[in-house]
């Protein structure tokens, strides 16, 4: 059985951007059931005696929601990210099965993460949109593996705009950062470029 999970950011008792993550799970449902069933109260029982802080709520399910697991949150960092050219490859909907990302990962040591490259253009980390900075706006490349739903968020309040961005025109861009439903703009890097391998520091201006 196909099976499907949303991550959604829980912040002292609070779903973040709740709508966006409602509407991808029903597009998933009637796209692979042909009807939504994503019982939203599951999620706010599931959350009844959430501590303050902030919290990552994992949501498995298929033609129904399956389990809800709550998990303390700390942002991760990154310190290396290879490039890695891949073709016949579809995440187009958030599944539960992620062979591909942790075997890809697997391959390579010292590296905090990989963005793949199809067809010479940038998509998407293993678990992260990316954003880039020209020196006046962040732009997010046109064709990720997974349509996020932070990045839905920042381009539907024009926060950041999508443009088509090569594997070769990275290093014309100033500033990275990487964004699921758990982080923002809370770590962001300047980076140098060896081969196919970018180098990144925490950029201290942020």
């Amino acid at each position: 059985m196909i099976q499907f999970f949303e991550t959604i950011r829980l912040e002292n008792g609070q779903y973040s951007h709740l709508e966006f993550h409602l509407e991808r799970a029903a597009k998933t449902q009637i796209h692979h059931y042909d009807k939504a069933n994503f019982d939203v109260s599951l999620l706010f029982n599931a959350i009844s005696d959430s501590a303050e802080g902030i919290f990552r709520v994992r949501v498995d399910y298929g033609r129904k929601i399956e389990n809800i697991a709550v998990y303390p949150y700390e942002v991760k960092d990154h310190h290396t990210l290879d490039l890695v050219e891949i073709e016949a490859f579809d995440y187009s909907f958030k599944y539960s099965d992620r062979t591909f990302f942790e075997q890809e990962l697997k391959r390579r040591t010292g590296i905090s993460d990989l963005i793949f490259v199809k067809e010479g253009y940038l998509t998407d980390t293993t678990y992260c949109n990316i954003l880039l900075f020209d020196g006046e706006r962040w732009f997010t490349p046109h064709t990720p593996l997974l349509r996020g739903t932070k990045r839905s968020y920042l381009l539907q309040t024009k926060q950041i705009f999508e443009k088509a961005i090569t594997a070769s025109e990275i290093t014309t861009y100033k500033k990275i950062a990487f964004i699921n439903a758990m982080r923002d703009f809370e770590k962001v890097y300047r980076f140098t470029r060896e081969n196919d391998t970018l180098h990144l520091t925490m950029d201290t201006n942020e």
